[in-house]
C-alpha cells in the first residue's frame, strides 16, 4: 500500500495544531520555568521536523522562549550538545525517548 502524501496545506494545519497542544500543555520555557515570563515561546521539535513519523508527536515538542530556542548562546539550535546535556539532567525521561527513537530509526 503507498502512503498518501500531505499538501502543504495540510502539513501547515497539522503544525498550527501541534505548536498550539505543545504551548497549552507547556505554558512556559521549559528551560527558565514557571517563574520566568516570556512574551513569545516557540514550541521545538526535539527531533527535527523533518523526520516526518516524529513530526506531529506531542512527546516531540517541548515550549522555549526565544532566547532558549534559537537565539542565544545556550540554545537548542545554536548549542545543541548543551540542549541534550541539558535534558539528559533536567528531563531524563524526554531525553531517552529521544535516543530510543534515533536508534530505532537508524537500524
Amino acid at each position: 500500500m503507498q502512503k498518501q502524501k500531505l499538501t502543504k496545506k495540510q502539513k501547515n494545519k497539522l503544525d498550527r495544531e501541534w505548536r498550539q497542544a505543545i504551548k497549552e500543555r507547556d505554558k512556559f520555557c521549559q528551560v527558565c520555568g514557571p517563574g520566568v515570563e516570556h512574551k513569545v515561546l516557540n514550541a521545538h521539535h526535539l527531533i527535527p521536523k523533518q523526520f516526518i513519523k516524529f513530526r506531529w508527536d506531542l512527546r516531540n515538542g517541548m515550549m522555549l522562549c526565544f532566547q532558549h530556542h534559537s537565539l542565544g548562546r545556550y540554545s537548542a539550535h545554536q548549542h545543541p550538545v548543551w540542549f541534550a546535556q541539558w535534558l539528559r539532567i533536567n528531563r531524563p525521561e524526554i531525553f531517552e525517548w529521544i535516543v530510543m527513537r534515533m536508534e530505532l530509526d537508524v537500524r
